[in-house]
């Protein structure tokens, strides 16, 4: 669905169908359609900054971590870097706009940068959502191979790049009729945006509710229905198969690092959701229910909830991987002491390297290069 079309009118995200929804003017503002209490703007403008901060700083810690410890450039830790690009993105395009929604601005100027901005903010926004959801499916899918078939379905470099440009192509796809059927609309000296896709208002209302309906299937169903389906196979094969007592010690082991790795991008997947069904059931409702009321303060946390998800992930990488947190104090070594960070990243090299060592000279473990590829130490 178009899960980004609830807050002010065309600050941000495609706040101008909530509003009409509500049975309010499309100039009206959503978040501070009610009188301003100065304390409660100063708590949500602190909150957006802490979110937003967090948020950014997260993702880039991921992405500094992933590209400088070799033990962290594996395939599910890659497409981990795609998520964290959309997130910050998210965070850059999506912030900004919400924040002023909180002060009782909407699009303050006209003209060419005005029309930009309808056409930019709104249709991004959603496309970046898309992305960390396709980005989600690509990971289970990654995983599943990887541990399910870890011979027979290596995801190589050439796999893995078209995946991600797959993934952004997707995104831009989805979200392009949007950037077509937003206008900016002037009313008394208020700048806002309105999703025209008829000169019919019964046409126009019913294309946008189609339009919505077959994105939340596409991109919210489906994927959502495969990487459960996906998960619940590989929890199947972990957790529900007993280990064999012949089993090497690094057969043992090389199950318990599987183990932590679906725990943690179950967990993803679980916030996740959790920060965006909220949304969804909020949009549903002011589609399809004409004569409800939602409060101001409930769609500002909604609204706020799915900007908290890029900040919380950085944190979910940290709590349930060990390597990610090992990696993260040398990174932040590495800014005061070069030396000894260049240091603990050849012990680790080398750790690795007697790890695989050992895994190469065990005949039941299989193929060096496939442990190398597949396995994503956490």
């Amino acid at each position: 669905m178009d899960f980004s079309k609830v807050s002010n009118d065309s600050v941000g995200i495609d706040e101008h169908r909530f509003s009409e929804s509500n049975g309010t003017s499309s100039s009206n503002n959503s978040l501070t359609a009610v009188v301003m209490d100065p304390l409660a703007v100063a708590l949500k403008l602190t909150s957006c900054s802490i979110i937003g901060t967090l948020s950014i700083i997260g993702n880039i810690l991921v992405i500094f971590v992933v590209f400088r410890v070799a033990r962290m450039k594996t395939t599910t830790f890659y497409l981990i870097v795609n998520m964290s690009f959309s997130d910050i993105l998210f965070t850059l395009i999506s912030m900004p706009p919400f924040m002023l929604a909180v002060l009782g601005h909407g699009l303050v100027f006209g003209g060419k940068a005005g029309t930009f901005i309808c056409k930019f903010v709104n249709p991004s926004s959603f496309g970046l959502m898309a992305s960390s959801v396709l980005t989600m499916t690509a990971i289970a899918l990654d995983r599943f191979l990887a541990i399910k078939h870890p011979l027979q379905a290596m995801m190589g470099t050439r796999m893995l790049k078209g995946i991600i440009i797959s993934i952004w192509a997707a995104s831009l796809i989805v979200s392009l009729p949007l950037v077509f059927s937003y206008e900016l609309k002037e009313e008394k000296n208020f700048y806002y945006c309105e999703e025209k896709w008829s000169s019919s208002d019964t046409d126009n209302n019913l294309a946008s509710r189609v339009y919505t309906i077959v994105l939340f299937i596409i991109i919210y169903c489906v994927p959502f229905l495969s990487m459960a389906i996906l998960y619940y196979s590989l929890a199947h094969h972990l957790w529900c198969k007993k280990i064999p007592n012949n089993f090497h010690p690094i057969q043992r082991y090389l199950i318990i690092c599987r183990r932590r790795v679906v725990r943690m991008l179950v967990a993803v997947l679980f916030c996740f959701i959790v920060c965006w069904l909220p949304l969804q059931v909020v949009t549903f409702s002011a589609y399809f229910q004409e004569d409800i009321q939602i409060s101001p303060n409930v769609i500002f946390a909604v609204e706020m909830l799915i900007r908290a998800n890029g900040a919380i992930n950085p944190f979910l990488y940290l709590i349930f991987s060990r390597t990610f947190r090992q990696a993260a104090i040398k990174a932040f070594r590495f800014c005061f002491k070069r030396h000894e960070f260049a240091s603990s990243q050849n012990d680790n090299k080398r750790k690795a390297s007697s790890f695989l060592t050992i895994v190469a000279n065990n005949n039941r473990m299989g193929s060096l290069k496939a442990v190398k590829k597949q396995e994503t130490p956490i």
